[in-house]
C-alpha cells in the first residue's frame, strides 16, 4: 500500500519548481519568490524582486535563477549568493506576454512571447545587452 507523509506545507504558489540539479526548490507567491534547499527544506532566501512573480526557470547548471513577473519584468539572480544581476522590463515597443518562457543553452538568451504593434511574436531575447 502507498503511504505518504507531509514533509513541508507551502502557502498557495503560482509556480513551484525544482532546479535542474535538484539542489533548489523554488516557489512564487503573492509578491515574493522563496528558494529552499531541497535536501533540508530550509529557506535559503526570500526574493522581493520582481513584484508579482509568476514564472521561474533555472539555468541548465543552476548558476542563475530567472523570474518573470505577471506584468512584464524579468529578473536574473546568480544562485551563489542570490544577488540580482540583471533586470529587463517591457516598454512601449514591446511587452512581455503573461506566460512561461524558455531558456537556451546560452546564458542570458531567452525565448519568450512579446506583444508588439504587429501582434504577438515569438522572440529570442539577449538580456545581456
Amino acid at each position: 500500500m502507498l503511504q505518504m507523509n507531509l514533509v513541508k506545507k507551502f502557502k498557495t504558489s503560482y509556480q513551484i519548481k525544482f532546479s535542474n540539479t535538484q539542489r533548489f526548490l523554488c516557489h512564487t507567491m503573492g509578491s515574493k519568490t522563496i528558494v529552499f534547499d531541497s535536501n533540508t527544506l530550509e529557506k535559503i532566501v526570500e526574493l522581493s524582486k520582481p513584484k508579482n512573480p509568476g514564472y521561474i526557470q533555472f539555468s541548465q547548471n543552476d548558476d542563475y535563477l530567472y523570474i518573470k513577473n505577471t506584468v512584464g519584468t524579468i529578473c536574473v539572480y546568480e544562485t551563489d549568493k542570490f544577488q540580482l544581476i540583471k533586470t529587463i522590463k517591457s516598454n512601449k515597443k514591446f511587452q512581455f506576454v503573461e506566460a512561461d518562457f524558455a531558456l537556451t543553452n546560452i546564458p542570458f538568451l531567452i525565448l519568450d512571447t512579446l506583444k508588439t504593434k504587429d501582434g504577438c511574436q515569438l522572440a529570442l531575447i539577449n538580456i545581456d545587452k
